[in-house]
């Protein structure tokens, strides 16, 4: 026997229990290494294969939360949000429209953000504590710090699915952190449930999903800080409205290629 037969073959229910044995024993290490990492659980992970997505609560650090969201702040602020202060600190209250708000996202200070220092510990820190969801996983180029103004000013991300904008992308999972408490007022995410196992749907460019007509089952999804959410590339998901009277609503979110 010559060439490629006389090569030892391998199962692919051996090559999965090689897969598992070494993301326990990574996730092991990482316990050793990191003890401020709250892995998730296995009811997480197992929401996130039944239902396409999942909430893991207090997943991150709150106070590696409030550090970015500090930044970010002080950032907008100079880059012209007036800011009122009361009540709730992590809260961000406008003062006043600015005269550019539906370009506002798109400034060069703001896009900036997501090379920051406080960016890249939270989101190094949201993937240690997914690993058990993940396993073994990359991060991609594609992050976003997320700026809704109130009263419905921003431009609301319509129905769509995250797999239309990275069709090169065989398998990935989104992941979204807000950055302060976000009820439903703020308009933070919906999702459609299980929507993932239906392969892609048609998109209208930016308009996303045509869905006018469609009765689909959405979800509205509450946050408190620490927070994360993940969702499959095939999910239909989009954001809400603000309809707060003068908060601003502020998420981050990445997207991690698995296999």
């Amino acid at each position: 026997m010559t060439g490629l037969r006389a090569l030892p073959r391998i199962s692919r229910a051996e090559l999965e229990r090689i897969t598992r044995d070494r993301i326990a024993r990574s996730i092991e290490t990482l316990q050793q290494s990191d003890p401020s990492v709250k892995l998730v659980s296995t009811q997480i992970r197992d929401q996130f294969q039944r239902d396409g997505f999942a909430v893991a609560r207090r997943a991150v650090l709150p106070e590696l939360v409030a550090e970015l969201r500090e930044v970010v702040f002080a950032t907008v602020t100079r880059a012209g949000l007036g800011r009122q202060r009361r009540g709730d600190a992590s809260a961000f209250h406008l003062a006043e429209v600015p005269p550019d708000a539906q370009e506002f996202n798109a400034r060069e200070s703001v896009k900036r953000l997501t090379e920051s220092r406080p960016f890249r510990v939270l989101v190094n820190h949201a993937i240690k504590a997914l690993r058990l969801v993940s396993g073994p996983a990359w991060l991609m180029q594609t992050r976003f710090l997320r700026i809704g103004l109130p009263r419905g000013l921003s431009r609301r991300l319509p129905p769509h699915q995250d797999i239309f904008y990275v069709p090169e992308a065989e398998k990935f999972m989104t992941v979204w952190i807000p950055l302060h408490r976000c009820p439903r007022e703020l308009g933070g995410l919906r999702v459609v449930p299980r929507s993932h196992k239906h392969g892609a749907f048609f998109h209208e460019g930016r308009e996303g999903i045509p869905v006018r007509g469609a009765a689909l089952r959405w979800k509205s999804l509450e946050f408190e800080i620490g927070d994360v959410v993940i969702f499959d590339g095939h999910l239909i998901h989009a954001s809400g409205i603000n309809r707060s009277r003068d908060q601003v609503r502020f998420s981050i979110d990445f997207r991690l290629g698995t296999l």
